[in-house]
């Protein structure tokens, strides 16, 4: 992104395949549209992974973790490389 976002929405997924899809276009069709959306595969064993990439989406980046850490651990990592002014905290 050229501008740092105002808002960073962090959210972790492990095993989500059949909510992540809601769950991703919950927060893509939000009316404020200045965020960027840091999506966390916790390491994932269903179809999570083809599910969130089927998403292209600029504001998104997305993490796909091999070893299951925790919403706590990911939550944490999704701080350290969050560009926004405001964090908002989202799972699927």
């Amino acid at each position: 992104m050229k501008n740092d976002p105002t808002v960073s929405v962090i959210m972790t997924a492990f095993n989500a395949e059949a909510w992540i899809d809601e769950a991703i276009i919950s927060i893509l069709n939000q009316s404020y549209a200045d965020f960027e959306f840091i999506i966390f595969n916790d390491g994932s064993t269903d179809e999570t992974d083809t599910r969130i990439r089927s998403f292209q989406d600029e504001r998104i980046r997305y993490i796909r973790c091999t070893e299951n850490k925790g919403i706590a651990f990911r939550a944490n990592q999704g701080l350290l490389i969050s560009n926004g002014k405001y964090i908002a905290r989202f799972d699927a």
